[in-house]
């Protein structure tokens, strides 16, 4: 097209844009791609709320608001993607709630589904229905609330009074439905919540550690689904959970979901791979994965199980028919981590960070192209004096517990024992590096 007719064009097309503007209308031919992508682009980032900072603001706050002004006395854990909204995925909501000795939160119902699990402390309890189930002052929130709020159909009532009316006793659903595969014959039917309102962490934790090791996942270890004792389905129509043991010295493949979750750390320390990014987790803190990012977990401990609990909206995807899961197969299942720790941060004297520094420039060139490690950990003890060699380097940084370094990677570290040289830059899920 000439350079004159392709100019005029554009004026045209521009006047009938600005014309479409007052009557709301937009062509969809300028943003056709970005509505249609091959694969989801969500604005949600994997994030980590570490428990231990944000411990003290939560009970900074117990200082300052009483739970009558609050409501809700709440910390939102906000996904810095999500330009300030309140959700820690693009779906679900998660906050942790604070309830000091003597206080009473408002009592409310609302449409949005809700879950609790328990994070510390004693001597609360939370009614459901009529019903007192005991519980600690400090619990993770999950809610369902960025869903609904997209599709409009939030809806809340307060209670005349503060308190609601204990009718039932203490924990009676526990002891109507906790017994598995048994359930009261003449109770009433309760199709789409689960009737069984306190999963108690004691028994989910004995059912886990009865697991025999065949039942063991690549992608998730051992894991286990809170059901409705009715319809075997998720606890809530929206929310489905789960909970986890990561055996010692466990690393999972990794793998992605057409659907997000949010974990709380209830047992050990470890570190979760997610979009190529390690995040490192203790008990307390609770981590966001979005839809479709890779992800895969590692226990830190060679003798202690990490357990895990989960809130996810998978329930909601596949009831529109839209689940699905992709295994990473590169790097045998395994993300490269994004970069090792800085040696520089290890502290030591002059010639002591010489000496670090190039045992460090000697384990890039071995380890870089090897499976990915549990870099952190065992770098102290690794630059000591008495690793003189790359191969015994590389036999300590490539030591998942399943595996050990191969001969070729054994061959290949002691062929580089003469002075270090550049590494061809790697790719690291979506990064790049240089060394």
């Amino acid at each position: 097209m000439p350079e004159a007719a392709q100019t005029s064009r554009e004026a045209a097309l521009q006047t009938l844009f600005e014309a479409l503007q007052p009557l709301s209308l937009a062509p969809l031919w300028t943003q056709y791609r970005a509505m249609l992508t091959p694969t989801p682009q969500g604005k949600a980032r994997p994030y980590l709320w570490r428990y231990a900072e944000l411990r003290p603001h939560l009970l900074r706050t117990g200082e300052l608001i009483s739970t009558r002004e609050a409501e809700r006395r709440v910390l939102m854990l906000m996904n810095p993607g999500l330009e300030g909204q309140a959700a820690a995925t693009s779906t679900l909501f998660a906050g942790m709630q604070l309830i000091l000795p003597g206080e009473i939160a408002r009592a409310h119902r609302h449409s949005p589904s809700a879950l609790r699990a328990v994070v510390e402390g004693c001597g609360a309890y939370t009614a459901v229905d009529g019903e007192r189930c005991l519980a600690p002052m400090v619990w993770l929130d999950g809610l369902d609330l960025p869903l609904l709020k997209a599709l409009d159909v939030i809806f809340t009532e307060h209670a005349a009074s503060e308190q609601y009316g204990i009718t039932k006793p203490d924990d009676v659903s526990t002891r109507l439905y906790h017994q598995p595969g048994l359930r009261p014959a003449k109770a009433p039917n309760a199709p789409h919540f689960s009737p069984l309102l306190n999963y108690k962490w004691s028994r989910t934790a004995a059912a886990l550690a009865a697991l025999p090791e065949s039942t063991a996942t690549p992608y998730d270890d051992l894991l286990l689904e809170y059901t409705n004792p009715y319809t075997g389905g998720p606890v809530l129509p929206t929310m489905g959970c789960t909970a986890q043991y990561l055996r010692p010295g466990v690393h999972t493949q990794a793998h992605r979901q057409a659907s997000s979750s949010v974990y709380m750390v209830l047992e050990g320390a470890g570190w979760s791979v997610i979009e190529g990014q390690r995040f490192d987790w203790e008990q307390g803190d609770v981590f966001a994965i979005p839809a479709w990012a890779c992800h895969e977990h590692a226990n830190r401990s060679q003798t202690e199980v990490a357990a895990l609990f989960a809130f996810t909206d998978a329930p909601v995807i596949q009831a529109l028919g839209l689940y699905r899961e992709e295994a990473y197969t590169a790097h045998e299942g395994h993300q490269l981590p994004c970069m090792p720790p800085k040696v520089g941060s290890l502290g030591g004297d002059a010639a002591f960070s010489r000496r670090k520094k190039r045992a460090h420039r000697a384990l890039l060139t071995t380890v870089w192209h090897h499976q990915p490690a549990p870099w952190a950990p065992d770098v102290p003890r690794l630059l000591s004096p008495r690793l003189q060699t790359p191969s015994d380097r590389l036999a300590q940084w490539c030591r998942p517990a399943y595996r050990q370094p191969t001969p070729a990677c054994s061959a290949r570290a002691e062929r580089h024992s003469a002075p270090a040289r550049k590494a061809p830059r790697q790719s690291c899920c979506r990064h790049a590096h240089g060394i």
